[in-house]
């Protein structure tokens, strides 16, 4: 069980990255029936606390494929700032080389991404997601897994998944009472950058 984790807020560096669990370069990481729970920064904070720009609050993995079963990712809280600041937030973040990631009969609940500053005509973040995914190579499977009861207060960012490069497939799924904030102008469930796929069945 990984619960009440959290980075130190500094900026430009890995320290805001992976409160909860950081994994770079494994040829494959397997995580069974965990649980990752209020991790990544307080909800208890509001906007312009020193936990902006972080990425994948509960989990992030570079160039490290994962095989996650039966976890539970619950009311973790990431806060994004904008895409030119980082490689994209998430409460679960996944990019570089994948070599077919999977998720499979995971929950994801609760989890919120925060923009970072007030100011959201100056920073448009779409870095939302409880789930932020960019595979470089290779896929990211979401198989059985339920996105519930999350939101997004960023400019741009979903709810649930993020598609930010590369192939996403997801089947047999649900989404269900995700929300975004009033000036989001994201979907509540999925959002799918330009030139990124989605493959979304069942």
């Amino acid at each position: 069980r990984f619960s009440n984790l959290f980075g130190d807020g500094q900026f430009g560096d890995d320290k805001n990255k992976g409160s909860a669990l950081y994994l770079k370069t494994f040829s494959r990481v397997y995580i069974d029936g965990c649980t990752f729970s209020t991790n990544g920064c307080s909800f208890s904070s509001g906007f312009g606390n020193s936990m902006y720009d972080q990425e994948g609050a509960a989990l992030y993995a570079k160039d490290a494929p994962l095989t996650v079963r039966g976890t539970r990712f619950l009311a973790n809280r990431s806060q994004g700032l904008d895409t030119s600041h980082s490689e994209g937030g998430g409460v679960v973040r996944v990019t570089g080389s994948c070599g077919a990631t999977a998720f499979t009969n995971c929950l994801f609940v609760g989890n919120e991404v925060v923009h970072a500053f007030g100011n959201t005509t100056q920073y448009k973040s779409d870095t939302g997601g409880m789930l932020a995914a960019s595979p470089s190579s290779g896929t990211v499977d979401i198989v059985n897994c339920t996105f519930a009861m999350g939101l997004a207060t960023m400019t741009c960012g979903p709810a649930a998944v993020a598609v930010r490069s590369g192939t996403v497939n997801v089947l047999n799924s649900i989404f269900y009472g995700n929300t975004n904030c009033a000036w989001n102008t994201a979907g509540f469930d999925i959002h799918v950058a330009a030139g990124a796929t989605a493959n979304v069945s069942h």
